[in-house]
């Protein structure tokens, strides 16, 4: 594991044989997913099992949430979303959220300052949610954040922080009533709303850890015909052998759906 103070969004770490073996296998059969999400459950049941820190807890998610960039990069997958911070989450104590704002702003200052490693690697980071609804240090630190990556087009990350699909759906339909003009009942349709949603690409394919099988309000309108896995392993623990196999899975229904 990447050392656990390191706040670094890329770090050196290369992959087993194996594991680039995987990749070129998964790569040669095609049909790789173009939009995956995870919602990355278990954190706070992983700060009991292993005994750490707070701090040390957000952290571990982040380092895998940035190996699994990469690796996502590297399968060609074009755009990721994870699930981080539910708009439900509020309603925890003051001191487990203020962990979570003080350790993301620390993280998303680091962007400019790699950003031009986001360039090599071709990272568009975006966060998705109610931002207004954050602390005022946290909301800048986004904002640098994104515009430091916004020209990027190999990989779109999405950071979906406090939000609920309930939530985005409200802001749409707000955002299109604001629309100058009438609106005429032949304009109201699903493309209108999707073209008002933070994130229009469709989910292919979704991971949940943790075990539980609930999909928590994440993407809803974007599942119109996606794969759901649900993994025992708490969100740190999740192994890129989880995910190659998920996406095998993926690639062998698709072949099958293809010749039918």
């Amino acid at each position: 594991m990447a050392n656990i103070n390191s706040k670094k969004w890329f770090t050196d770490n290369d992959y087993t044989w194996y594991e680039k073996l995987g990749i070129k296998i998964l790569n040669a059969g095609g049909n790789m997913p173009k939009h995956v999400g995870f919602i990355t459950d278990g954190n706070r049941r992983s700060r009991k099992q292993y005994n750490i820190s707070q701090r040390e807890m957000h952290l571990r998610g982040f380092i895998l949430m940035t190996k699994f960039m990469k690796l996502c990069r590297d399968f060609k997958i074009e755009e990721i979303s994870y699930f981080s911070f539910s708009i439900e989450n509020f309603k925890r104590s003051l001191d487990m959220n203020q962990s979570i704002f003080d350790v993301g702003t620390e993280l998303f200052n680091c962007v400019p300052i790699e950003k031009e490693k986001f360039d090599e690697m071709g990272v568009c980071l975006r966060v998705i949610g109610n931002i207004s609804l954050l602390p005022l240090d946290f909301q800048q630190s986004i904002k640098d954040a994104v515009k430091a990556t916004e020209h990027n087009k190999q990989l779109i990350v999405n950071i979906v922080l406090s939000y609920t699909s309930h939530d985005e759906i409200t802001h749409a339909i707000g955002t299109i009533l604001k629309q100058d003009g009438e609106l005429k009942d032949e304009d109201i349709n699903e493309k209108l709303l999707e073209q008002n949603l933070y994130i229009s690409k469709p989910l292919d394919m979704i991971v949940r850890t943790s075990g539980e099988t609930r999909l928590s309000d994440f993407l809803m309108w974007q599942q119109k015909n996606c794969v759901i896995h649900f993994n025992k392993a708490l969100w740190p623990q999740l192994t890129y052998t989880d995910f190659f196999n998920y996406l095998l899975l993926y690639q062998r229904r698709q072949h099958k759906f293809q010749n039918h």
